[in-house]
C-alpha cells in the first residue's frame, strides 16, 4: 500500500523521467561515440588498402619481378605514413636493387 502511493507521487514520477531521459541522452552519447569511432577505423583501412594497392601498382608497372616480395611487405604495414613514404620512394627508384631494398628496409620489425 505504501509503495502504491510513493508510485504516483509526482516528486517519484519526475525522478523517474529524468532518470529516463538522462539514461537515454548518455546511451546516445555513447552510440554516438562507438560509431564515430568505428567509422573512423572503417576510413583508415580504407586508407592503408588504398595505399597497398598503389605500393603494388608502382611495382607491376616499374619492377614486376619484385610483385610477390612487394605483397607480402604492404600487408604486414598498418601505418599510413610509412606506406606513403614508401610509395614516394619506389616511384622514385631508379634500378631493380633500389626497389628491392626499399621494400626489404619498409618491412616492419615484430
Amino acid at each position: 500500500m505504501m509503495d502504491e502511493k510513493f508510485s504516483v507521487s509526482p516528486v517519484y514520477q519526475w525522478t523517474l523521467e529524468t532518470g529516463r531521459a538522462e539514461g537515454m541522452a548518455i546511451g546516445e552519447a555513447r552510440g554516438i561515440a562507438i560509431g564515430e569511432a568505428r567509422g573512423e577505423a572503417q576510413a583508415k583501412a580504407r586508407t592503408i588498402a588504398q595505399m597497398r594497392q598503389r605500393v603494388v601498382e608502382i611495382v607491376i608497372e616499374h619492377f614486376p619481378s619484385l610483385v610477390g616480395l612487394a605483397n607480402e611487405i604492404v600487408a604486414l604495414i598498418n601505418d599510413p605514413d610509412l606506406l606513403l613514404d614508401l610509395i614516394i620512394k619506389l616511384a622514385q627508384a631508379q634500378s631493380l636493387e633500389e626497389a628491392q631494398e626499399l621494400l626489404l628496409t619498409a618491412r616492419p620489425t615484430r
